[in-house]
């Protein structure tokens, strides 16, 4: 299988102290701890209900691309008395000459018009829009390729949620994140959310820039259907194991 790198590069000398203390990580290394806890179904075992792991996206999808932890702690508050909304991201204290950095910038509400009157409410800082995080790091793929980012859903963090999009990460380097609360923070009257240093924050997919998707749609088809019973039977053969169940079509299929 073809490996993509995906380069990450500290803006400044200072901010490779960030990435030293709180490393990216392959997403294989960055397991959740639910997920570690869970179990592995062997051949000599035929389960009622399986866990989580056993489900091959699941797998998957935890376990492909890299995990870029929190920077830093993020402290956002929203008071009582005014609505007044604060928020700071604590390593900008670190660095006594880049004092003014701002961590945490925002995306006006002008840019999510539309949105709303689709029925896709955001949960964002009515006045602000939507707040991003500003990215110690630049981003390289080679050419051709982009980087996906994504909030890491099976991590649960459940306080604010980043917004997924592409970027074309062999031309632009910089990439900021903007995201939004699970909860409605203009129907609170006070809140506070902190995502601590070294939380998974963002997951980052390489994909194919030029790649396009092409939709067909098939009537009938005994010989898919065929094969699609091929696989049922081997799949039900060894309970479920998908990796034996890989290896078992893999040899089905060569001697085809």
């Amino acid at each position: 299988m073809e490996k993509i790198p995906i380069n990450i590069h500290p803006k400044t000398e200072a901010h490779k102290q960030l990435m030293d203390l709180y490393p990216p990580e392959l997403a294989n290394k960055f397991l959740p701890a639910w997920y570690k806890k869970q179990k592995i179904y062997r051949k000599d075992e035929i389960p009622q209900g399986k866990d989580v792991k056993n489900c091959p996206a699941i797998q998957d999808t935890l376990t492909s691309g890299i995990i870029i932890p929190s920077w830093s702690d993020i402290l956002i508050e929203k008071f009582a008395a005014d609505g007044k909304w604060e928020w700071q991201a604590t390593v900008g204290l670190s660095y006594a000459y880049r004092a003014n950095e701002d961590w945490i910038l925002h995306q006006p509400e002008s840019q999510f018009k539309g949105l709303e009157k689709e029925k896709f409410k955001l949960n964002i800082v009515k006045g602000y829009g939507a707040l991003k995080l500003a990215c110690p790091y630049w981003f390289k793929t080679p050419p051709g390729y982009g980087i996906e980012f994504t909030d890491p859903f099976y991590h649960h963090r459940r306080n604010i949620k980043l917004l997924p999009g592409r970027v074309e990460s062999d031309k632009w380097h910089e990439t900021n994140f903007p995201f939004e609360f699970y909860q409605d923070v203009d129907d609170e009257d006070s809140t506070q959310i902190i995502i601590r240093a070294g939380e998974p924050l963002m997951m980052l997919t390489p994909y194919k820039i030029e790649q396009r998707v092409e939709l067909i749609k098939h009537g009938f088809d005994i010989e898919f259907h065929t094969e699609q019973l091929k696989n049922s039977q081997i799949l039900a053969s060894v309970t479920s194991d998908w990796n034996r169940y890989k290896q078992k079509h893999n040899e089905l299929h060569t001697e085809e």
